[in-house]
């Protein structure tokens, strides 16, 4: 094992056999050295040994969810930020009308993994565990013989809300920081025992506090105009917070300044949205590298995206607006042909949507209908519960073209 280590890694040590092929009896031994701490061993399992990299199977292809966190629809639209993202879309589905069931991460992703509206999981506060009796993405992959893992930041996305059911490797990260990210990924990705992949990568890197590098601000404040004066997001959140509790009797003047220091704290946000964007494309080099990211069923989504003051509120977690609901969708599969679908979508189609491309048997219970079969004139709904008994904010967003 390394001297030291702050995160979980996985291991694989060979077994030798017998020179008659009669079953052997092993004893698996290590040591630590002192002062390292605690030494956790999970999921310990014998399987076959690899020889060669595996080769795609078209059956049985694997499966790679990205999901950034707080990250607007919108981020797509402006010109070079996201190279990697829009070279990725041009030979995907791109969903311009998708949107999350809600205006925050637990209910968001658990409906996401779970198949179902946020209702029907109940994972709508923070002190409730989402719940439901249909079969998650990864409990429906691993019952296929599928190898479920997932590397996130932690938070909702954890344990602690059941969110790991299904995945037999749920490594919990609490950086933020994508370089220990995508070298978790390549961890997972290279520890391939021969059965198909399910990979779900989350990050909250575009989610505040805003830390993008001094180099990416610099290299976007003429192109952007990203903030590079020294002001961070503390700065910035200070400023407006002031502006808004100012406001004795509502004025335009106020809400102008808001607005506009408002304006400034998202550009510096979009500094981060690129450092996301070259991360995805770093974990689609690694795909290549095993020549796995041609045959592989890849999507890139949030959970949400972000307010800066359209509606006079900043962040995520409130209201029903396009500004929180409407996420990137991204959907590149070996069948589907690029295009850009303008139908209404939600988040809760994912589950079905990737258990049909990948055939495998539905739980009766997710939502419908899928990704592969959009409806023009499809309600989507999206709800916002502010506290544990509040009745919930609810948009419905039907026909929008």
């Amino acid at each position: 094992l390394p001297e030291s280590t702050t995160s979980a890694i996985p291991y694989r040590v060979a077994l030798p056999g017998t020179a008659d092929g009669e079953q052997a009896l092993h004893r698996l031994e290590f040591s630590v050295p002192p002062g390292a701490g605690h030494v956790l061993i999970h999921g310990p399992a014998i399987e076959p040994l690899q020889a060669e990299a595996r080769a795609p199977d078209p059956a049985r292809p694997d499966v790679i969810l990205f999901v950034a966190d707080t990250f607007r629809a919108d981020d797509l639209d402006h010109p070079g930020l996201t190279p990697r993202l829009d070279a990725f879309a041009e030979t995907a589905r791109r969903f311009t009308q998708a949107r999350s069931p809600s205006t925050w991460t637990l209910p968001s992703v658990a409906s996401l993994l779970f198949g179902v509206h946020p209702g029907q999981h109940g994972g709508v506060h923070l002190s409730r565990q989402p719940r439901s009796p249909a079969a998650t993405l990864a409990e429906t992959f691993a019952a296929a013989g599928y190898r479920t893992v997932a590397v996130t930041d932690s938070a909702f996305v954890s344990r602690r809300y059941g969110l790991d059911r299904g995945f037999e490797w749920f490594q919990e990260l609490h950086s933020g920081d994508l370089p220990t990210t995508l070298d978790v990924a390549q961890q997972l990705l290279d520890a391939d025992d021969g059965r198909p992949l399910l990979m779900m990568v989350h990050s909250y890197h575009t989610h505040t506090p805003y830390t993008p590098s001094k180099e990416t601000r610099a290299l976007l404040e003429e192109q952007l105009g990203v903030p590079n004066d020294g002001r961070d997001f503390t700065w910035f959140e200070a400023a407006v917070t002031a502006e808004v509790i100012a406001q004795v009797e509502e004025s335009d003047d106020v809400r102008e300044q808001a607005a506009t220091l408002a304006a400034a704290l998202s550009k510096l946000r979009l500094a981060t949205v690129r450092e996301l964007d070259t991360s995805f494309g770093e974990l689609l080099d690694l795909l290549d590298d095993r020549g796995l990211a041609d045959d592989a069923i890849i999507v890139f989504t949030s959970d949400h995206g972000e307010a800066f003051y359209e509606h006079g509120r900043l962040y995520h977690g409130h209201g029903a607006y396009d500004e929180v609901l409407r996420v990137p969708l991204l959907l590149r599969a070996p069948s589907l042909t690029p295009e850009t679908v303008v139908d209404p979508v939600s988040l809760v189609d994912i589950t079905l949507t990737l258990a049909q491309l990948a055939n495998l048997p539905a739980d009766g219970l997710w939502s419908r209908p899928t990704l592969l079969d959009p409806k023009p004139d499809r309600a989507v709904f999206s709800f916002n519960w502010p506290d544990a008994d509040s009745v919930p904010l609810m948009s419905v967003v039907a026909n929008e073209l």
